[in-house]
């Protein structure tokens, strides 16, 4: 458990994600990676994610996953995307939608 006090939501009223979940520049090449993590007491579930990053010109790109049951991680990677054009990152899920933090 995080001991980090929870950020306040966005301003659309998106609660922040799971605090291990994050995203940042892709350390492997070019554009940004986000990770998903799969929260403990939901990790005998499958789900389906999507991942959606809105960017500073107004646009949004996404991708879809599906999660396994048991399934501890997944990273998205949107090559085409400089972090610096990022405006936010957020993942829909089954549970609801969360804006991740990022480190860009």
């Amino acid at each position: 458990m995080s001991i980090c006090p929870t950020p306040p939501p966005d301003a659309e009223g998106n609660p922040a994600c799971y605090y291990a979940d994050g995203w940042r520049a892709n350390s492997g090449g070019p554009g940004i990676e986000v990770w998903y993590f799969h929260e403990p007491q939901n990790m005998g579930k499958p789900d389906k994610i999507t991942a959606v990053v809105r960017k500073k010109d107004g646009t949004n790109d996404s991708q879809d996953a599906s999660i396994d049951a048991g399934q501890q991680t997944h990273r998205f990677e949107f090559a085409t995307i400089d972090a610096s054009a990022v405006q936010e990152v957020l993942l829909n899920t089954s549970g609801g939608r969360c804006f991740v933090i990022g480190a860009p």
